[in-house]
């Protein structure tokens, strides 16, 4: 599943240009495809997470399973295109922060399980 992401490509030329004539909307459309694409990675790899922490497991090093609370769930993209519509544009910019705030957090959150993964396969090693 993570490998067929790898071909939804979204050039970032092509939407530089869409965003030098068509500005806000092109905004709003990267907004939801930038969510969009952040709610399938997260899926994909809390799924590819899960079956790792099963296979250490079972190999005799205990890995705690992703916790799945934590998977980012859809955002209310209707309900964003209306309060930036009603706000002249000005909500584009909170939005904006979001959608740093939540690529931000899922690393950050994604870096906890890691360690916890490379730490497991550290401690399974024959010293």
């Amino acid at each position: 599943a993570l490998r067929s992401l790898t071909r939804d490509f979204r050039d970032p030329v092509v939407w530089c240009i869409l965003a030098v004539f068509a500005r806000g909307i092109v905004e709003l459309i990267v907004f939801v495809l930038s969510d969009q694409d952040l709610v399938k990675h997260d899926f994909d790899e809390g799924g590819a997470e899960n079956e790792l922490a099963y296979i250490y497991t079972r190999l005799g090093t205990p890995v705690t399973a992703p916790d799945a609370a934590r998977l980012h769930q859809p955002q209310n993209y209707l309900g964003r295109i209306i309060a930036s519509i009603v706000t002249c544009g000005i909500y584009t910019l909170f939005w904006l922060y979001d959608v740093m705030r939540d690529g931000n957090e899922h690393y950050e959150t994604n870096w906890v399980w890691e360690d916890s993964l490379a730490q497991a396969v550290q401690m399974g090693e024959p010293a």
